[in-house]
């Protein structure tokens, strides 16, 4: 009997070393095909001795009883994959409650499990992907081979439930290895291992759930070499899930109308469609090269959604968060910084957030006339007019005193001097001529120079200004926003993605409105108010909606830009769809595709604005009574300055009159 016994016990010992070495065998293989960054070996923290526990008449005994002592197979396999020294390595145990780690996209997790009934084996594996998926930077994308160290019955069965579990905490690149029986020959080889995985889009009707398993090669052994029977390498071992045609499988998306990306809503039944936009059509291409069905969620209220206390979101992030929805298109930025639960597809716009203002009006033509030259100007204007005749005033109260006294009576009157140059700016003759004086006919002479330098550049402007007496002064920065009294308007959700410090704004000016539409209608309507808001949006809506009669924008952006932000695609973590969407993405954009739509809808959206206004035509203008209000204005005023010194004069000559004949 003892004989038997130890018979028994080194078979089992040699069992147990020929598992170990083609474990390790194909485990090495795998990884120098992938190559990854690093291992990331993941056990349950209750790994023991197990052989005392099983019974001798149990038929599967000798199937499990190389696996004695778990703990020593793991042992091994870190002891050979550190001897390599070809990749770091990391351990990480379920019974630890909190273990942090860097992820890298390129690493590689292996999960081991020792569990002999298979619920057992797809609950350790849960627990064991599930510490690895539970940091908030934690990426699912991240390749994974789970080791069902057990041999079961029905390996097909154990890869589907291992799959399955894997597919619940949304791991995409995953393969299981499962024990073969010793008894299956394949080609004169000895299968060893099963390598299996799962295609979610296999066949029509199967979108996306795991119904079965792929065994996609075998790790066999022929004359003391092993190897995978298919050759695998790196490709396909981790192929592909999504394929080119998806057989209709729905696509769910949120979004809702937010022009130029989504646009023209109509429902049909109980089916909601968008018939246009820039976003609209870059889904459609994608889903009809997919072969995939759109389904449009009821628009969401809250938009793009703000951040809740609780760590969720609203309005369309929040949709696709929780997984209502597959993806979300409309001009989303890129909240990676702020929100962990999505995924982002391959940049397609660059957008740009800044301040929009109403445009600047015109300028009233009865301001025509002294519109021509600044403020400046006409003030030094004044100014060399009043300090010229006060000038020639004393030049000729000097003379007067070295000569005749009527020689110098025109200008030796103050007031007459005010009025004879006067005369001079305004084109007309000077009542008396100047007298022979050289230093009163060279400031004569200086002065007539200067007036007429001054008519001749106004005259040549006065037509133009006429015509388009210009804009009023147009607000260019952000700083004189600020400066300014107008009231700041902002959306809840730009606030809360795209503006790091809004409190460097004025509280007393800001306003907060849910409804973007609001901000824009006012300025639009010409109101003291600024707007931030992105301009991919804006600039179409302008060239659509906010055209004046003039041909002229109605609403204007500065040229200063606060932020530059990245429109996505957002997807729920470990979506299926996302590296295809990216490759066609990718292949659109570098086509020139993506910019044609864009400059196509705002080439239209222009047409048919202008073709409901009647704009005049700027090359040849009629002047009317219209252009000439500056000229009629200023004739009325002085008509009325005449009046009121002819009635003064008359008053003051009545009385005049009555004061001498009050002496008689």
């Amino acid at each position: 009997m003892k004989i038997i016994w130890l018979i028994l016990v080194l078979n089992i010992n040699l069992i147990a070393a020929d598992f170990q070495e083609n474990l390790i065998n194909c485990l090495y293989h795998i990884a120098n095909q992938i190559n990854p960054s690093s291992l990331i070996f993941v056990t349950s923290n209750n790994l023991q001795l197990q052989f005392g526990e099983m019974k001798t008449n149990s038929p599967l005994q000798v199937e499990s009883v190389y696996r004695s002592n778990d703990k020593e197979i793991i042992d091994s396999i870190l002891q050979s994959f550190h001897r390599s020294s070809k990749w770091p390595i990391t351990l990480l145990s379920t019974g630890i409650s909190k273990q942090k780690i860097v992820q890298n996209l390129y690493d590689l997790y292996i999960l081991i499990t020792d569990k002999r009934e298979l619920s057992e084996a797809v609950k350790d594996i849960e627990q064991q992907t599930y510490l690895t998926t539970i940091g908030k930077d934690s990426n699912l994308r991240i390749k994974y081979i789970a080791i069902v160290l057990h041999r079961f019955e029905d390996a097909n069965v154990v890869a589907k439930d291992v799959l399955s579990v894997l597919w619940k905490l949304k791991i995409i690149n995953a393969i299981v290895l499962v024990p073969t029986k010793h008894n299956i020959f394949v080609n004169n080889t000895l299968s060893l291992f099963g390598v299996y995985t799962w295609f979610p889009f296999g066949s029509e009707g199967r979108c996306a759930n795991v119904s079965d398993a792929v065994l996609l090669d075998r790790w066999v052994s022929y004359n003391s070499k092993q190897y995978f029977l298919n050759v695998l390498n790196a490709l396909t071992l981790f192929p592909y899930k999504t394929t080119r045609n998806l057989n209709s499988c729905p696509l769910t998306v949120s979004t809702f109308e937010f022009e130029p990306s989504v646009i023209s809503k109509r429902e049909i039944g109980d089916e909601l469609i968008y018939e246009d936009g820039t976003d609209v059509r870059l889904l459609k291409e994608i889903a009809s090269r997919m072969n995939m069905k759109i389904r449009y969620r009821k628009p969401t209220p809250d938009y793009w959604g703000v951040a809740l206390k609780n760590g969720s979101w609203t309005g369309i992030t929040g949709e696709v968060m929780t997984g209502y929805s597959d993806l979300a298109i409309d001009n989303f930025y890129n909240k990676a910084h702020l929100i962990n639960g999505l995924e982002y597809s391959t940049v397609y716009i660059i957008d740009h957030l800044g301040w929009w203002v109403p445009c600047a009006k015109r300028i009233g033509r009865w301001k025509s006339l002294i519109k021509v030259f600044d403020l400046s100007f006409w003030l030094g204007f004044l100014a060399t007019y009043v300090a010229a005749s006060i000038f020639m005033w004393i030049i000729a109260k000097l003379n007067s005193l070295l000569g005749s006294y009527q020689q110098y009576i025109a200008y030796k009157n103050i007031i007459k001097c005010f009025l004879n140059f006067w005369a001079i700016i305004v084109e007309e003759s000077a009542s008396n001529n100047p007298t022979r004086v050289p230093s009163i006919r060279i400031v004569f002479l200086s002065w007539v120079i200067y007036c007429w330098c001054v008519n001749t550049i106004y005259q040549s402007n006065l037509v133009t200004f006429l015509v388009s007496p210009g804009y009023e002064h147009q607000f260019s920065t952000e700083k004189e926003i600020l400066d300014s009294d107008m009231l700041l308007c902002m959306v809840d959700t730009v606030i809360t993605c795209c503006i790091p410090n809004p409190d460097m704004y004025p509280s007393g000016r800001m306003h907060t409105s849910s409804s973007y539409n609001i901000c824009v209608d006012t300025i639009a309507k010409g109101h003291n108010l600024a707007f931030l808001f992105n301009r991919y949006h804006l600039e179409y809506v302008t060239l659509r909606k906010y055209i004046g009669s003039s041909g002229r924008p109605l609403i204007c952006p500065i040229a200063e830009e606060l932020s530059s932000q990245l429109v996505v695609m957002p997807f729920t973590k470990g979506s299926l769809y996302l590296e295809r969407f990216n490759y066609f993405i990718t292949h659109i954009l570098e086509a020139g595709i993506f910019n044609h739509w864009h400059d196509d809808m705002k080439y239209t959206a222009t047409l048919k604005t202008m073709i409901g206004l009647q704009i005049q035509d700027e090359e040849y203008i009629r002047l009317s009574l219209q252009h000439l209000q500056s000229p009629f204005l200023f004739l009325i005023l002085g008509y009325l300055v005449s009046l009121l010194t002819f009635a003064i004069e008359f008053i003051s000559g009545l009385k005049k009159q009555k004061k001498q004949r009050s002496k008689f």
